[in-house]
């Protein structure tokens, strides 16, 4: 094998409560997670023309803020296997991206996971050592190693998986995207008291319990990055607005949004709504069970 074709599923948070913040300066959190048919596509091909060591990465869609470089966490995953390993090989990797930067919809964790999985088939690398390399890429990696449904607790570290229906949701990214940084340097935990009540969320999500997952569908992150990039109030109105949609909310920290509907095809109806009012990045998604897969 020297080359690995691989989708890297988009995920959503169904609520995120913030419970407390740590001496190190970052904030504990209890989030559910869900991968969403929305995905980046990778193929990455052990080139002997290319120097051990060297990643050649070529990325074709997206916006224009999506590194080429060393600062691609595409990159950074390979080398950490590389490091890991013991072994070093030339990577040409061309990253089609379709989930949007910025976001909130872990569009470069997913494509760290997808990387790293890669990289560790075609080094021939155990590959029971990535999730020990997960966590020093992005709090999101570990997630995107196991996928499907998760809660994730600390700070996205601890993962416990859970029984979760398929729902159909639409997908919509405010214009301007929110820095995670300033977004949780704004952030107070008593600026917003009002959170998911994650014991219920859990049942509920296995149940298709739509009203209790209406109740619960909360993001304590919203108010703070709504101050940053006020579109995404806006963006999640327009979807509570849509015929069939139960509820929206914010996911990550943002600037994305999504709204869970009753139907795929009122799911569908509502992103051709959206898409005619001007939305941006809209797209009609269903729930995962996966977070990567081979092609």
């Amino acid at each position: 094998m020297d080359s690995v074709s691989i989708r890297a599923y988009a995920k959503i948070n169904w609520s995120l409560n913030v419970t407390g913040r740590r001496e190190d300066g970052y904030h504990n959190l209890d989030t559910f997670m869900a991968n969403v048919s929305l995905f980046d596509s990778l193929r990455i091909v052990l080139d002997p023309d290319i120097a051990p060591g060297t990643v050649s990465l070529f990325v074709d869609g997206g916006s224009d803020d999506v590194p080429a470089d060393e600062n691609n966490l595409v990159v950074r995953g390979i080398h950490a296997v590389e490091t890991a390993c013991g072994r070093q090989g030339g990577f040409r990797v061309q990253l089609f991206k379709r989930i949007p930067s910025r976001a909130g919809f872990g569009g470069g964790s997913a494509d760290a996971a997808a990387a790293m999985t890669a990289a560790a088939r075609l080094l021939h690398a155990d590959e029971t050592i990535l999730p020990e390399l997960a966590p020093g890429l992005g709090a999101d990696v570990p997630f995107f190693l196991r996928g499907g449904a998760q809660r994730a607790q600390g700070i996205g570290e601890v993962l416990t998986p859970f029984s979760s229906a398929t729902y159909h949701l639409v997908l919509a990214t405010a214009p301007g995207g929110v820095s995670t940084k300033a977004l949780f340097e704004s952030f107070r935990c008593n600026m917003y008291r009002v959170r998911a009540d994650n014991n219920v969320f859990i049942r509920a999500l296995g149940s298709e319990n739509l009203p209790l997952i209406q109740i619960n569908c909360i993001n304590q992150l919203t108010d703070a990055a709504t101050r940053l990039v006020p579109a995404v109030c806006e963006y999640i109105k327009a979807l509570e607005s849509c015929h069939g949609c139960v509820c929206a909310s914010m996911s990550g920290s943002g600037s994305g949004v999504f709204g869970l509907f009753v139907s795929e095809t009122l799911a569908a109806r509502a992103c051709l709504e959206l898409k005619r009012r001007g939305l941006a990045r809209v797209a009609a998604v269903r729930t995962m069970d996966r977070a990567l897969e081979i092609e």
